[in-house]
C-alpha cells in the first residue's frame, strides 16, 4: 500500500496499529517524513519550529511563470488561518472565534430539530445512504445557519479544501479560483466589510467538509463495528474530519528521538489520534497548538446532539457498500448504504 493510500484504507485502524516504526523518512531526496505517532503528531503540532506550508509561495510562483492571476485564492489565503503565522494569524483567529461564537446560540436553537429531522430515514427498514439522505443534508442545514445563508447542494459540492491540496498546477489554482469565487459571490452582501465575509468564508471551508466526513466516517464505523446488532455512536468521535495535515520544518530540530532538517515536509497521519487508547491522543484530532481547530466546541457539540438523537433511536444495522472518491488527502464519500434490520 502507498503511504497517499493510508487515510483511505478499510482496514487503516489495524494498519496504523501494525506500522513499525511509527515515523519514518520516506524519500531522503526530497526529505519527506511520515508520522503516524499520534504522541509525536502533537509534539509536532505545537513545536514552533514546525511551519504551514505558504500558499502565497505558490500563488507567486504560479502568477510569475504563468502570467495569471488569481484574487479570489488570494482572498482565501488573506483570510483562512490555516493559511497564516504569526500576528496576521493570531488576529484572523480571534476575528474568526468571534465570529462563530455569534452564531452558537442560533445552532442551540434549531441544532435538535435538525438532528431528528436528517435521522428520519433510520425509522424505515432498509437501504439507507448515510451520504445523500442524512449527513449530507444535516451538514448543508447546519452549515446554512453558519454562514447566514441557505447553503445548496451546489454550493456543498465546490470541495474548498482542495485550497489546502499539495498539487498545484497552473490548471489546478484556474479551477480553484473559479469555485472560490462561486463561494464569495454565494456568502457576499453589499455594503459587508471583508472581514465579515472572510468569516464567513472561512466557516463555510473549514466547516463544510470537516464535519461532513467525520459524521459520515464515524456513522460508517459505527455500522460496521456493530454489524447486525444495536448501533451505538461512541462518546468521542473516531473519525476526524482532518485525515492529514503537513507541515515543514522551519530549523534544523530534534523531537520523540528524530532529527529532522530544515525544509523537511512533515505529513502527519492525523487519524491514528482517533484509533489511540489514550484521551489525550483522541483530543489531538483537532490539532493542537496555535493551530488548533477554533470549531472544536461547535464539532463536539453537534456530535453530542447527534449521538444522543441517533442511540435513543435504537437502529439495527449493517454496511452493505461504500465508495470512496480518490484523494490524496481526504477522505471524500460517493455513498455509503446501509441496511436497517
Amino acid at each position: 500500500m502507498r503511504t497517499s493510500e493510508f487515510h483511505l484504507a478499510a482496514n487503516r485502524r489495524q494498519h496504523f496499529a501494525a506500522l513499525e516504526p511509527k515515523v519514518w523518512l520516506e524519500t531522503s531526496l526530497l526529505r519527506t517524513w511520515v508520522i503516524a505517532d499520534p504522541q509525536v503528531i502533537a509534539k509536532v503540532l505545537r513545536s514552533r519550529h514546525a511551519v504551514i506550508l505558504s500558499v502565497e509561495e505558490f500563488i507567486d510562483s504560479i502568477e510569475r511563470a504563468y502570467d495569471v492571476t488569481f484574487p479570489c485564492v488570494r482572498f482565501a489565503a488573506r483570510h483562512l488561518p490555516l493559511f497564516l503565522e504569526g500576528d496576521i494569524h493570531a488576529e484572523r483567529r480571534r476575528s474568526f472565534s468571534r465570529y462563530l461564537a455569534s452564531r452558537m446560540a442560533e445552532l442551540e436553537r434549531h441544532l435538535p430539530d435538525l438532528v431528528a429531522g436528517r435521522l428520519e430515514p433510520f425509522r424505515r427498514k432498509g437501504v439507507v445512504d448515510l451520504v445523500s439522505e442524512v449527513t449530507g443534508p444535516l451538514v448543508r442545514d447546519i452549515n446554512s445557519i453558519f454562514v447566514e445563508r441557505q447553503v445548496t447542494e451546489e454550493i456543498g459540492a465546490l470541495n474548498l479544501l482542495d485550497l489546502f491540496a499539495l498539487n498545484k498546477s497552473v490548471r489546478r489554482f484556474k479551477d480553484l479560483e473559479e469555485r472560490v469565487g462561486r463561494a464569495i459571490a454565494f456568502l457576499a452582501a453589499e455594503g459587508e466589510d471583508e472581514d465579515l465575509l472572510g468569516s464567513r468564508f472561512s466557516a463555510l471551508t473549514m466547516g463544510f467538509e470537516t464535519l461532513m466526513t467525520m459524521l459520515t466516517e464515524d456513522l460508517h464505523t459505527a455500522f460496521h463495528d456493530h454489524a447486525g446488532d444495536r448501533v451505538r455512536l461512541p462518546d468521542y468521535p473516531i473519525e476526524t474530519g482532518v485525515p492529514l495535515s503537513y507541515r515543514r520544518a522551519g530549523s534544523d530540530f530534534e523531537m520523540g528521538g528524530y532529527a529532522f532538517k530544515a525544509g523537511d515536509l512533515l505529513r502527519l497521519q492525523m487519524q491514528t489520534t482517533g484509533y489511540s487508547g489514550r484521551r489525550a491522543d483522541r483530543e489531538t484530532m483537532f490539532g493542537a497548538g496555535t493551530h488548533s481547530c477554533v470549531g472544536k466546541q461547535a464539532s463536539l457539540r453537534i456530535w453530542n446532539a447527534l449521538k444522543q438523537a441517533f442511540d435513543a433511536m435504537e437502529v439495527r444495522g449493517r454496511v452493505k457498500a461504500s465508495e470512496l472518491v480518490p484523494s490524496h488527502y481526504m477522505v471524500r464519500h460517493s455513498f455509503v448504504h446501509v441496511e436497517v434490520i
